[in-house]
Formats: structure tokens, sequence, C-alpha cells
């Protein structure tokens, strides 16, 4: 999922797997939402390959990120650079879909 730009993009209750690059990726986008998503799975709950961060938020501002699995990724789970007033609440970092076994990020 790429957003480039734009206000008040949302992605909700998405499964996201198998990336060759970001799971999730924000660049100058703000506002936006990431909210119940499972990153880094199938969508079965088994681990997908690995892609470099699950979530990536680049300059922007007031993005939140919540109630999400992220696991499996290449690199880290959530990278916020060059962004201000970003909020990460209530996300399962690290651990499968069930929130049970550890899928960590490398």
């Amino acid at each position: 999922v790429f957003f480039q730009g734009g206000n008040d993009n949302r992605v909700k209750y998405s499964k996201v797997g198998a990336c060759t690059g970001h799971g999730i990726y924000m660049h100058n986008s703000n506002n936006a939402r990431v909210e119940h998503c499972s990153v880094g799975f199938q969508p079965d709950g088994a681990a997908a390959a690995a892609g470099i961060d699950g979530i990536n938020v680049d300059s922007s501002i007031g993005v939140r990120i919540e109630e999400s699995v992220i696991g499996n990724s290449g690199n880290n789970g959530i990278t916020i650079d060059q962004s201000v007033n970003t909020r990460v609440e209530n996300n399962t970092i690290g651990l499968d879909s069930f929130g049970l076994l550890p899928r960590g990020n490398t």
C-alpha cells in the first residue's frame, strides 16, 4: 500500500503480506490512518515473505497507526522518519497474527 501525498488516507481491516518493499508506505501524507491491519502475514495468519519495513512513515504529519499486528519485516516493524505528531498505539509488533508466537522484525 503506497500513499504519495494527499490528506486523510485510510487503511482499515486490511491484510498486507509478501511485499518486496514496505508493507505500507506513507510519504507526504497528512492525517493518514492505519487501523486494525495485519502487516507481514498471509491471509490465513501464516508468516509472509519479508519486505523492508512493515510500515514506513516519511515526511508526514499527524499519522496514526492503531490496533494493528506487524511482524516478519526484513527491517523494522515501524519506521517513522522526518514526521511529526505521529501516534503509534495499541499495536502488536514482532509476534504472529494471533499475538502468541515470535515473528520478529530483523
